[in-house]
């Protein structure tokens, strides 16, 4: 993980789904993701995810979500934790990175 001074406060933070090298069957281009984060997001942060290596601010708090038109295909996900300026508070590394694939 690369962490900020004002990360410190999360004991955990991960990805649990979906799973490094899952394929995922017939999800019409939405996929759940699962996120732990403990203890929850402090005030002033959310969650977004580089999806492909291209950043998604999903202004959300919540640790599931859907990202929504991924289409088949290898993909490549990595979960960041952002302040309100959308500024990344914590990332997880390149090697925490998931990959998996859909398929049709």
């Amino acid at each position: 993980m690369v962490i900020d001074p004002a990360a410190v406060a999360y004991a955990a933070f991960d990805i649990l789904q979906p799973e490094q090298q899952e394929t995922l069957w017939n999800v019409a281009g939405n996929v759940g993701v699962s996120l732990e984060i403990a203890p929850v997001l402090q005030p002033g942060h959310h969650v977004g995810v580089y999806l492909d290596g291209e950043l998604t601010d999903l202004a959300t708090t919540a640790s599931q979500f859907q990202l929504t038109e991924v289409f088949r295909g290898l993909h490549t996900m990595q979960a960041v934790i952002l302040d309100n300026d959308g500024d990344v508070v914590l990332r997880l590394d390149c090697s925490d990175s998931i990959r998996w694939s859909a398929a049709p």
